[in-house]
């Protein structure tokens, strides 16, 4: 039987939800800065060669893509709207696949605080290696810490990266960065939409896309876990296009 198209409700933010998403936000915020400082003040010291920086450059947008993808995946495959702190994102996550614009519809002072989390867990502890237990700089600590600040930045942003692969920009820039393959592009995440959402996860700019999709790693990830814990992945994605608007359900 075919169940009436339902609008999905989206949670409502919370005084705590606020409050936590700007906390996130300030402590990324001043966690970057302090890299930056430390970069600034170490360079004398270390003296990186310009090699080393294009390295670091190139592995922090490398991390951040896979990242983001790391963080869409989840939510696509695992998480579930009943799970109360994080409801609000899993329920847009699947409105997204129903209604993939209506991500223009939400704020980005939200978003950065969701992103700024993220970041603070994957870089706060390479931070506190390389700027505090390590006294004197070296390149290796040097270019961990620009990787991180590249990370920290654009997982802040992710959304906002996001939402230019739904959308053709009317900067020339934007559009030059994405032809350059240095920002995602609307032709490389519509991959994502167009079956059953289960590639090209990515949202920085898809270089880790290449690599993942190639090695069938989320594929792998998912019987790894599946065989661990007996959880299903994807297991009402169905269910949920059938309800909220797709009667024929994945496309």
């Amino acid at each position: 039987m075919n169940v009436p198209y339902r609008k999905l409700e989206i949670p409502p933010y919370s005084k705590s939800d606020i409050a936590f998403l700007a906390l996130g936000t300030i402590l990324n915020a001043a966690l970057t800065i302090w890299g930056l400082v430390w970069v600034t003040t170490h360079w004398h010291v270390v003296n990186p060669p310009w090699y080393a920086l294009v390295v670091a450059l190139a592995l922090g947008l490398f991390l951040a893509d896979f990242l983001s993808g790391l963080l869409h995946w989840a939510f696509d495959t695992w998480f579930d709207e009943k799970m109360a702190a994080i409801s609000r994102m899993v329920v847009l996550v699947r409105e997204h696949h129903v209604y993939p614009h209506h991500i223009f519809r939400y704020d980005m002072h939200h978003e950065a605080g969701s992103g700024s989390w993220t970041s603070l867990f994957f870089t706060a502890p390479v931070y506190g290696l390389v700027t505090v237990g390590v006294s004197e700089g070296t390149i290796v600590g040097f270019s961990s810490v620009v990787a991180c600040i590249v990370i920290s930045l654009c997982i802040v942003f992710m959304l906002q990266f996001h939402k230019l692969g739904h959308r053709r920009s009317k900067s020339k820039i934007i559009r030059m960065l994405q032809v350059s393959r240095l920002l995602m592009s609307p032709q490389h995440h519509g991959w994502h939409h167009s079956a059953n959402h289960d590639v090209k996860y990515c949202l920085i700019n898809g270089w880790a896309d290449q690599v993942l999709d190639a090695l069938g790693f989320w594929r792998w990830m998912e019987r790894v876990i599946q065989r661990a814990t007996g959880a299903v992945p994807r297991r009402n994605d169905h269910e949920w296009m059938r309800r909220y608007g797709r009667s024929g359900g994945l496309r």
